[in-house]
């Protein structure tokens, strides 16, 4: 009768499988650590991304809001002017925007979970 494949492996053979499958093991263990170092500096790169966004939209808004209402004010004297009128439509932009991104912001830390 003839012998299996597993029967005729040697036990040097055996010992060469079993010394690779413990190699990958811990190559698979080393991955998965790398992996989760990876997902760590992942969400600490987002808090601190989020924190930046934050203060940069706090930042610029304080002043913006008085270029604005004093825009608002001049318009309200003084009808018809072109720059003001140009200046009132840019500082609506930059509000908008941040609007925009303090909205997504939001929506990110709602919809996307952390690694």
């Amino acid at each position: 009768m003839e012998k299996s494949s597993f029967e005729k492996i040697s036990n040097k053979e055996l010992k060469a499988l079993k010394d690779e499958l413990e190699s990958l093991k811990r190559s698979l263990k080393e991955s998965q650590i790398t992996i989760s170092n990876y997902q760590e500096l992942l969400r600490e790169n987002e808090k601190e991304h989020r924190l930046t966004v934050r203060l940069l939209c706090h930042d610029i808004v304080n002043p913006l809001q008085i270029i604005s209402m004093s825009l608002e004010s001049m318009l309200l004297k003084n009808e018809e002017n072109p720059i003001i009128e140009r200046m009132k439509r840019a500082s609506d932009k930059i509000e908008n925007k941040i609007l925009e991104a303090r909205q997504s912001l939001l929506q990110d830390s709602k919809s996307t979970p952390i690694i």
